[in-house]
């Protein structure tokens, strides 16, 4: 919700004509919530960036999507 509701992302949402809530419903229904896996180590260059790969990890995830282009597609 706080990422959703950054500037970048809410002229994005009002031009297809949702909300952040009708969003976030709409993720609900089509997700699972996962808890992390425990990671040994860092992985990424950016340590903030391991929660990430612990949840697709414990979740079993076939890929990501990110907008985080110094640190996780280099992976």
């Amino acid at each position: 919700e706080d990422v959703l509701g950054r500037q970048k992302f809410t002229a994005r949402i009002a031009r297809v004509g949702s909300s952040v809530p009708e969003l976030l419903e709409g993720y609900r229904a089509l997700t699972t919530l996962v808890r992390p896996a425990t990671l040994a180590a860092p992985v990424s260059r950016d340590p903030d960036d391991d929660h990430v790969l612990a949840c697709a990890l414990a979740a079993k995830a076939e890929l990501i999507v990110s907008g985080d282009k110094r640190h996780l597609l280099i992976l």
